[in-house]
């Protein structure tokens, strides 16, 4: 969720998806998902916000483990249009450990 609502009622919050990344509407109930295909593995987005954004103006930062082609790839969503896919891929040339974990402070 965005982290400038902590403790608040928000609408949307992001996670992991069987294969990807999703959006959920806490309202609607509606899912927004990307899939990235079978022999990979997603881990937990980090949301970071656009300054003076709404609620759902940001973008997830998270990591995919492509085990055929065996390196982790930094993706980039908008965080409004997950089913998109991707807005920017970063692909390491080897596999990172499974556990991206952090916070985004603006400069």
């Amino acid at each position: 969720a965005d982290p400038r609502r902590t403790g608040e009622r928000h609408r949307f919050t992001y996670g992991v998806t069987n294969g990807g990344v999703g959006r959920w509407d806490l309202e609607s109930g509606k899912l927004d998902s990307f899939d990235y295909g079978p022999g990979t593995w997603s881990e937990e987005q980090v949301f970071v916000p656009r300054a003076g954004g709404s609620e759902q103006d940001g973008w997830l930062v998270t990591t995919m483990l492509d085990y055929q082609a065996a390196r982790t790839n930094l993706c980039v969503f908008d965080a409004r249009r997950v089913s998109d896919g991707p807005v920017a891929r970063l692909a390491c040339p080897y596999t990172l450990p499974l556990g991206f974990h952090g916070a985004f402070v603006a400069a």
